[in-house]
């Protein structure tokens, strides 16, 4: 199973991949300029695993946000 985010920026994919590792969670950026955090959970992921990920992926991405410096970037969750 494979799924991509497209944050528009590969420095705030890198931040967002950067922090998930920190936490266990082991994802890539993928695209021409990184923008793209891929995630590739293996088919035999449990709901419980994949409900763990998920929720780690959105506390990076919000964390991710929160620091962005550039206003494109502050704009995003909107």
């Amino acid at each position: 199973m494979m799924q991509g985010l497209d944050c528009k920026s590969g420095e705030l994919a890198s931040r967002i991949t950067k922090q998930a590792f920190e936490k266990g969670l082991v994802i890539e950026t993928s695209g021409s300029e990184g923008q793209v955090v891929k995630c590739l959970a293996p088919l035999t992921t449990s709901e419980l695993q994949l409900r763990e990920g998920l929720r780690i992926l959105a506390e990076c991405v919000n964390a991710a946000l929160d620091g962005a410096e550039e206003p494109e970037l502050a704009g995003v969750n909107q």
